[in-house]
């Protein structure tokens, strides 16, 4: 089959990242055009990953009879108007999380998508890490039982910012750090324990760094049963090139820790007994490019989909929705 071609909507900092997903899988996927409204950056863009096809009009790519996908990498305002447009068009959609701001903008994109019979997958591309891959696999095996309570957390430097950096506008984002980058720390624990039912949540402002939120802590409790605890902040003052992330999963029959490694701790006698520390070989096997080009090829629903990333986006609304109301917030969201 011949290489699935794809043209980037957006060529900043996470077009060079997505562009290397495309280029390390030869002969599935071949990156073949690029566009972005700043038009050095675009070039540069193009020099660095041996693009011909540039534009400044996304509508030129979406286009395009020579692009089969588009890789989505625009503020969060625009993902309706571009992947709407690219689902009528025919095109494969690989969009940036979130998938939205709302669930309205959400709803019409997958609804397009599935209009047109296109697959549409969200970046949400911590599932595909190696060591939360690791993580999965152990607890589907019942290495820890089941769980019973957890704890994740995000944190980053957003200071000082530039000034007209689209991502400190709340209405561009449709929130601060929690759609910004938590929503990846949400989405790993709906991966791993399941639907929330229930969430109460705080959170702080820092109009020097942005206009909505820059740090918030939620409690969450699982259809389950489960507890949990969501801890983001973007007021750290660590590097802005340094993310520091944790997580902390509690099970009936042991404890799994991940702090750049993976520990396990098992009670003694249980039935899945063992104790270990590892760090996940990378790359892992498939990347998230690869699983979309299979999606795409075998039809498949991927596994970071539309109406998955819908509920992620949920889950972030009803933690904003629980801030603002200072009371618990069931869902679904009426």
């Amino acid at each position: 089959m011949a290489p699935l071609r794809v043209g980037i909507i957006g060529a900043g900092g996470m077009g060079g990242r997505h562009a290397k997903g495309v280029k390390d899988a030869p002969g599935r996927l071949k990156l073949v055009a690029a566009c972005d409204v700043a038009e050095e950056k675009l070039r540069e863009f193009g020099r660095n990953w041996d693009v011909a096809a540039l534009s400044k009009d996304w509508r030129e790519v979406v286009a395009s009879k020579d692009v089969d996908a588009v890789c989505v990498l625009l503020p969060h305002d625009l993902h309706e108007e571009v992947c709407v447009a690219a689902a009528r068009a025919g095109k494969h959609i690989l969009v940036e999380k979130p998938i939205a701001r709302t669930l309205e903008e959400a709803d019409r994109i997958i609804q397009a998508a599935q209009s047109a019979g296109v697959t549409l997958m969200v970046a949400h591309n911590q599932r595909y890490y190696p060591s939360n891959r690791t993580i999965r696999r152990l607890l589907d095996e019942g290495a820890v039982g089941q769980l019973f309570c957890a704890r994740i957390d995000h944190h980053q430097s957003f200071f000082p910012p530039p000034e007209r950096a689209w991502w400190r506008s709340r209405a561009a984002v449709g929130g601060g750090c929690v759609i910004g980058s938590g929503i990846h720390r949400l989405d790993l624990l709906r991966w791993y324990l399941g639907e929330v039912s229930e969430v109460f949540a705080f959170q702080i402002d820092d109009p020097r760094r942005l206009e909505a939120e820059v740090a918030c802590v939620a409690t969450l409790r699982f259809a389950g049963g489960a507890i949990g605890e969501f801890f983001c902040n973007w007021g750290s003052t660590r590097s802005p090139a340094t993310t520091h992330e944790g997580m902390s999963l509690f099970g009936r029959e042991g404890c799994l820790y991940f702090d750049g490694a993976i520990h396990l701790s098992s009670l003694p006698g249980s039935a899945h007994g063992r104790d270990l520390s590892v760090v996940p070989e990378d790359p892992p096997g498939e990347s998230m490019w690869e699983h979309f080009a299979d999606c795409v090829e075998k039809r498949l629903t991927p596994l970071t989909s539309g109406p998955d990333g819908r509920k992620t986006l949920e889950l972030v609304l009803a933690i904003y929705r629980s801030a603002e109301t200072g009371k618990p917030v069931r869902l679904p969201l009426a």
